[in-house]
């Protein structure tokens, strides 16, 4: 539900290998997603060599104190360029159509070309020597106050449908969630359940909404159970093992994670790495091998998010190919903003800003011209050679979608991790938002705001038994995550309305973020709101907010009037053809806000009203409200028949 810093923007180090598989007597098989055991009706897969290259990196960064640094452009200090500036050899291409025999000898020399890493290092996977620019840099571990680390992860999700149900589950090409852990250590995996399931729903947006962009819909086809569930499997390994890619893939081949229509994605309790996955070099346009062959992606806790767990998948899907319009030439590419994108080794190549909104980095191919794209341009460069859009791991995502899908993953702590701007929402205008997936997520919303000005941050016209909980802190830019002064908070803003509001004034001039979650972790397409971000005017500016806009007699809404004198009386009317009803009145604060919880009157008539709010120091406003037809049960004949809403004629 990952990225590099601006000209010399670096994506967290991951290893990334080059899988050259071994085939004695079957032809290459795609590389397909992973079960617990084998999959159903899958043939095993033979012993899988691997050829080892890049992978997904930190990006490089400087973290000191658990804040970002600037990233120079010249790797991290105390690193050694281990290249020297030289580019190691790589697979050969794989046709994708010859013989078992071919196939195999093919394999085989490209291993054998590999067994000499130069200056390289060198690691070892199942006895052979594989090459690799070594270890990825260390991000920073996120053990801090739990308040601003941990339970931003915990409770930081993404708006978006659950991933599919296909079929049984099991059948076909799948990627496989596996949660690794050191034998030595506690199997956290129920309480860490529903956090992975928010990251393959977030992994699933965003390539939907990547797919969107070239006119398509997409979805991952994920291991599911019984319940379509994302099925994520517990296996722990001996801690020595941890930090070696290898070693952990060496305990989890003989437990049958070796089927070769299946990627596995491992979640590692460990901090030995970001992340690192399998990669192979073949940029032919019917390229069987990636979609045909065994593979292994490694996500590290200190990088659980969907950016980086899309990325290190993406690696064993084919991404980037060195032939790609803006490839690094280290499988990855360098125009910016872009999940696959960042300043790689050998050669640290300059990135360019070509997508400069924030949100693209959690989007796959800024330009649609690299690696991915549903429906690339005739006669482009993916149209004529490997695209991952084809990737049999991959199917139609037609079907429903969350309401702010569009704007996510809007998680702050990543934007923050990243180094990468979070899209600002405008002063005066109000966005609908939704809680669409596993119960937990939070949304994040930026905005600027003016030493001394007042600003009201309301939620309203909540979905049925929606519950909004409201948080603003100060300083996001400017102090990062971790050093943040928080404003304020609110649940409900009145007894009896679950909607929020927080009304402050700036204490200066910067950036302000909005977090919103739901109270009782509810989630579904329905659980939607609108979040509003408005300017309090000064005094003799009065302005009139409803928490609902629309709503039957007798419900309930909380009326804000701001701009009234401190101490001044309000006093609450709801009017319709010169009838007028006293609703209720309330008291100016010091901020010259006056708030009440109001409800409708009973027997009001359907349609529109307006709500008038009239101040003892002469200042007033309005605001429309929309009363609906009741729906209820009514006596007649002496049977409850229920009343529905009148609805317009047919036309015939």
């Amino acid at each position: 539900m990952g990225r590099p810093g601006k000209a010399a923007r670096t994506r967290l180090f991951t290893i990334f290998l080059v899988l050259g598989v071994l085939l004695s007597s079957l032809p290459l098989l795609t590389m397909l997603p992973p079960n617990t055991a084998q999959s159903a009706g899958a043939p095993s897969q033979p012993d899988t060599t691997f050829a080892a290259g890049n992978a997904r990196e930190s990006k490089g960064r400087k973290r000191q104190n658990g804040k970002p640094g600037k990233h120079k452009g010249k790797g991290q200090k105390g690193q050694k360029n281990r290249n020297n500036g030289k580019k190691g050899k790589g697979n050969r291409k794989v046709p994708a159509a010859l013989d078992a025999r071919q196939i195999t000898a093919e394999n085989q020399q490209a291993a054998d070309d590999l067994s000499s890493c130069d200056t390289l290092e060198t690691v070892k996977v199942d006895g052979r020597d594989l090459c690799t620019h070594g270890e990825d840099p260390r991000s920073f571990s996120r053990t801090g106050s739990a308040d601003a680390t941990t339970g931003a992860i915990q409770a930081s999700g993404i708006a978006t449908s659950a991933p599919l149900c296909i079929g049984d589950g099991q059948e076909g090409p799948r990627v496989q969630l596996v949660y690794v852990r050191a034998n030595n250590a506690p199997d956290r995996l129920s309480s860490l359940l529903p956090t992975f399931r928010r990251l393959a729903s977030e992994m699933d947006m965003i390539l939907d909404q990547s797919a969107q962009k070239t006119g398509g819909a997409m979805r991952v086809r994920f291991v599911t159970d019984a319940n379509c569930q994302v099925d994520i499997p517990s296996e722990a390994v001996q801690a020595g093992h941890l930090s070696s890619f290898s070693g952990v893939i060496g305990e989890l081949k003989p437990r049958g994670y070796i089927a070769p229509n299946r990627k596995y994605l491992l979640l590692v309790d460990a901090n030995a790495f970001c992340g690192i996955g399998s990669f192979q070099r073949d940029d032919d346009f019917n390229a069987t091998v990636h979609d045909n062959s065994l593979g292994y992606a490694r996500v590290d806790t200190p990088c659980w998010d969907a950016g980086t767990m899309l990325h290190e998948l993406s690696h064993t899907l084919g991404a980037v190919q060195y032939t790609a319009p803006h490839t690094s030439l280290g499988a990855h590419c360098i125009d910016e903003w872009d999940v696959m994108c960042y300043s790689d080794q050998p050669y640290k190549p300059k990135m360019h800003i070509l997508c400069d909104d924030g949100r693209q980095d959690f989007r796959l191919d800024c330009g649609n011209d690299d690696y991915f794209a549903a429906n690339p341009a005739p006669g482009s460069y993916l149209a004529t050679h490997w695209n991952m859009a084809r990737s049999a791991f991959f199917t139609d995502g037609s079907g429903q979608r969350c309401v702010d899908e569009a704007s996510e993953p809007d998680d702050a702590y990543w934007y923050a991790y990243w180094e990468v701007p979070l899209p600002p929402i405008r002063v005066g205008s109000t966005e609908q938002h939704a809680f669409c997936t596993e119960p937990g997520d939070t949304d994040w919303v930026l905005f600027d705001g003016e030493a001394g000005g007042t600003y009201q941050i309301t939620t309203s016209d909540l979905g049925a038994n929606v519950d909004t909980q409201l948080v603003v802190y100060r300083g996001f830019t400017e102090q990062g995550w971790g050093g943040m002064d928080r404003i304020g908070s609110n649940n409900d803003r009145a007894a009896g309305d679950p909607s929020s509001q927080i009304t402050f004034t700036a204490p200066a001039s910067g950036s302000y973020l909005i977090g919103v979650s739901e109270a009782n972790s509810r989630a579904g397409y329905d659980a939607t709101y609108f979040l509003s971000v408005q300017a309090v005017p000064t005094t003799g500016d009065a302005a009139l907010e409803l928490s609902r806009a629309r709503l039957r007699s007798k419900g309930k809404f909380t009326a804000t009037m701001t701009g009234v004198t401190s101490g001044a009386t309000v006093e609450f009317h709801l009017e319709r053809n010169d009838n007028t009803t006293i609703l209720g009145t309330a008291t100016a604060s010091d901020s010259g806000v006056a708030s009440a919880l109001l409800s409708v009157p009973k027997g009001a008539k359907k349609g529109r009203h307006m709500v008038e709010g009239a101040a003892s120091d002469g200042a007033s406003a309005t605001a429309p409200i929309k009363v609906k037809p009741d729906g209820g049960r009514k006596h007649k004949g002496g049977k409850h028949q229920r009343t529905k809403p009148n609805r317009p004629k047919k036309k015939h």
